[in-house]
C-alpha cells in the first residue's frame, strides 16, 4: 500500500469499511480483481481507487465496455493490430493492453465479452503476453487486470456464456460493490459530494443549500438505480432549484417519486415523430453508412426537440438526464459540421464499380414512437437499409460497391445492428433508455 493512499469512493457506513479494506488489501499485489455490482454502484470508482492506492498509480489506468463494440473491432481495439492486417489498417495500433503498459487494464461488463475473446484474454491472463491481429510475435506486457459486471458470473458459467477457467482466473481477489440501499447512512456524504462536484461544473457560485427535511426525505429513498441515481437527482434538483437558492422536502419528492410510467406514457405510446422523408434516403455515392447514420441521428433528436417543445422534455422521453441530452445535441451539432467519415473513408472503390442507386426506406420505419430507444431506432434503419441493399443489389459484395465500402465492413455494420435489436427485443425493457454503444455507428 502506497504511503498517500487516497480515498476514491466516497462513504463510511459498514458496507463502505469493507469495500475500503478489500481496496486497500488489493492494492499492495498486482493479482487480478473482479469487481461485482448492481447497475449504477460506482464499480469503476472501486476500480481506480485499487489503482490509485498501489505502486502503479503514476501509469495508465485504462477502461474498456465490453459491449460497445463488435467483436471484431474489440479484438483489434484489445490487442491492437499491425498495418495492413485488414482494409484501413494503415499503421501499427498497440491497443489497449498494451497502452496500460505498466498500469491498470479496466474490462467494465466483462461477463458480455464474445465466447471467442474470452479465450484470448485468457490466454492473455496465463502468459503476459498479446499478439496483436494480423502479427505472429507475442509480446510480452506488464498490465494489472480488473473486471467488472452487473452479471451473476457462476449463473453466466453454468449457462454457457461465461467461460469456467476465465472466471477462476479474473476472481483472484473479489469485491462487491454494496447497492445503495444497505448502506443509506452514506446518502448524506454522496450529496455534499455530488454537491460540490456539480456545482463546479455548472460554474456556481456556491453549492445550493438543502434543508434539513430534504436531507432527510433523500436519505429515506431506496435508490434502485444506485449512487448514479443518486447523482443524477442531485443534478436535477439543482438545476430545477437554482433560482430559488434552496431545495425544500417537496422538491425532493417531486424528484423522486415522478408520476406512474403507465400514466406517463399512455399517450406518448400513441405519438410519433415523423422525420422528413428526405432524412431516410441515402445516395450511396455521395454519403457512406456511417455519415447516412449519424445523420438519422441528428435528425431523429431535432424532431424530437421539435415535437416536444424543450430539450427537457425531449431528455426525459428517452429516459435521459437533461445534462446527457444537451451532451447528444452538441454532439449532433458537431457531426453536422464534420461531413467526414473516419470508419469507412479509407476504402474507395473505383468510381466505375459504383452504382447510382437510391434505397427509399419503407414509410413505416420513418416514424419514431417517443418510448423507444433512439439507438435501436436508428439501428433498425441502418439494418433496413443494409437489407434493402443487399436485396436489390443481389449480393453483399454488389451491395458493398453500390456502398462504396468493402464487405467485411458491410458485414460487420449489418451484424452490430441486428445485435442490438436482438438484445433490445430479448431485454423488452419498458422504459426508454439511451445506449451508447447503439449509436456509435
Amino acid at each position: 500500500m502506497c504511503a498517500d493512499k487516497q480515498k476514491v469512493t466516497v462513504g463510511n457506513s459498514p458496507a463502505m469499511q469493507a469495500v475500503h479494506r478489500a481496496v486497500e488489501s488489493a492494492a499492495r499485489f498486482n493479482s487480478t480483481v473482479l469487481i461485482t455490482g448492481e447497475t449504477g454502484t460506482g464499480k469503476e470508482l472501486i476500480a481506480r481507487a485499487v489503482h490509485q492506492n498501489s505502486t502503479r498509480r503514476t501509469r495508465p489506468f485504462i477502461a474498456v465496455n465490453c459491449n460497445a463494440l463488435t467483436e471484431t473491432i474489440l479484438e483489434r481495439e484489445l490487442f491492437g493490430h499491425v498495418k495492413g492486417s485488414f482494409t484501413g489498417a494503415h499503421t501499427n495500433a498497440p491497443g489497449f493492453v498494451r497502452a496500460a503498459e505498466g498500469g491498470t487494464l479496466l474490462l467494465d461488463e466483462i461477463a458480455d465479452l464474445p465466447l471467442t475473446l474470452q479465450g484470448k484474454l485468457l490466454r492473455v491472463l496465463q502468459e503476459r503476453t498479446v499478439i496483436p491481429v494480423g502479427a505472429h510475435k507475442e509480446i510480452h506486457v506488464d498490465v494489472r487486470f480488473i473486471a467488472a459486471t452487473n452479471k451473476d458470473c457462476e449463473r453466466e458459467v453454468h449457462e454457457g456464456r461465461f467461460r469456467h477457467d476465465l472466471y477462476q482466473r479474473l476472481k483472484v481477489v473479489e469485491i462487491h460493490a454494496p447497492p445503495l440501499r444497505a448502506r443509506l447512512g452514506d446518502v448524506a456524504a454522496l450529496v455534499d459530494h455530488f454537491l460540490s462536484k456539480l456545482s463546479a461544473e455548472m460554474h456556481l457560485e456556491a453549492p445550493i443549500e438543502i434543508t434539513e427535511a430534504a436531507r432527510a426525505a433523500l436519505s429515506e429513498h431506496t435508490w434502485p438505480g444506485n449512487v448514479r441515481e443518486l447523482e443524477n437527482t442531485v443534478e436535477r434538483l439543482i438545476v430545477e432549484n437554482s433560482g430559488h437558492g434552496f431545495v425544500t422536502e417537496e422538491a425532493v419528492h417531486r424528484a423522486v417519486n415522478p408520476p406512474p410510467v403507465a400514466a406517463a406514457t399512455k399517450q406518448v405510446k400513441q405519438a410519433s415523430v415523423q422525420l422528413p422523408g428526405e432524412a431516410c434516403e441515402w445516395f450511396y455515392e455521395s454519403e457512406s453508412p456511417g455519415q447516412f447514420t449519424r445523420r438519422v441521428r441528428r435528425e431523429a433528436v431535432n424532431a424530437l426537440v421539435r415535437h416536444t417543445g424543450t430539450a427537457v422534455e425531449a431528455a426525459r422521453c428517452l429516459g435521459m438526464t437533461p445534462k446527457l441530452f444537451n451532451q447528444l445535441l452538441h454532439r449532433a451539432q458537431d457531426e453536422a459540421r464534420d461531413t467526414s467519415d473516419a470508419t469507412l473513408d479509407s476504402y474507395n472503390p473505383e468510381p466505375d464499380a459504383q452504382k447510382d442507386i437510391l434505397f427509399v426506406l419503407p414509410a413505416p420505419i420513418y416514424g419514431y414512437p417517443e418510448g423507444e430507444d433512439l439507438g435501436a431506432f436508428v439501428c433498425g434503419i441502418v439494418e433496413k437499409v443494409i437489407t434493402t441493399a443487399i436485396k436489390q443489389t443481389g449480393s453483399k459484395a454488389a451491395a458493398a460497391r453500390a456502398l462504396g465500402t468493402d464487405p467485411s465492413s458491410l458485414r460487420s455494420r449489418l451484424e452490430h445492428a441486428q445485435r442490438v435489436l436482438t438484445q433490445r427485443e430479448s431485454d423488452a425493457r419498458p422504459t426508454a433508455q439511451l445506449k451508447d454503444e447503439a449509436l456509435v455507428m
